[in-house]
């Protein structure tokens, strides 16, 4: 077994084995790509370093953030708004002038190996989600 370390994730290899010798290949390989892909779209969808510098800040007053935060309530989870440097990508709907929402699970490993999300959590944000989406089109 030979380790190799690529893509994030230690890969303890076979070596004999081309098709798995090839995986940390095809993984760069998929990386690029799509790279490549966003950057080609970058241009038609106009999504440039304008929007890269707009705040992921919603203000309270908003209604579908005042309607999320209301239904985790009674859901038992009281959501503290915070401003996000990073982790999403609702700067660019909102320089489109599309109002955009992050309610998602917390933190767990991010980007690494070990990301996980609880079970309970996923459970609760779809909950959150499915209440908040209907009392918003129901309204």
């Amino acid at each position: 077994m030979n380790p190799i370390a690529f893509g994030g994730a230690i890969w303890a290899l076979d070596l004999s084995d081309l098709r798995i010798v090839a995986l940390p290949f095809l993984e760069a390989f998929a990386i690029i790509l799509g790279g490549l892909v966003a950057f080609l779209a970058s241009k038609p969808l106009d999504l440039n370093k304008r929007a890269q510098s707009m705040s992921d800040l919603v203000t309270e007053d908003e209604g579908m953030t005042a309607i999320m935060r209301e239904n985790s309530r009674l859901l038992g989870i009281d959501p503290i708004p915070i401003v996000s440097l990073g982790g999403s990508d609702l700067k660019f709907w909102r320089s489109k002038g599309i109002p955009s929402y992050y309610y998602g699970p917390m933190n767990h490993g991010m980007g690494t190996v070990n990301e996980y999300v609880e079970v309970e959590e996923f459970i609760h944000i779809v909950k959150v989600h499915l209440l908040s989406a209907y009392e918003y089109l129901t309204r």
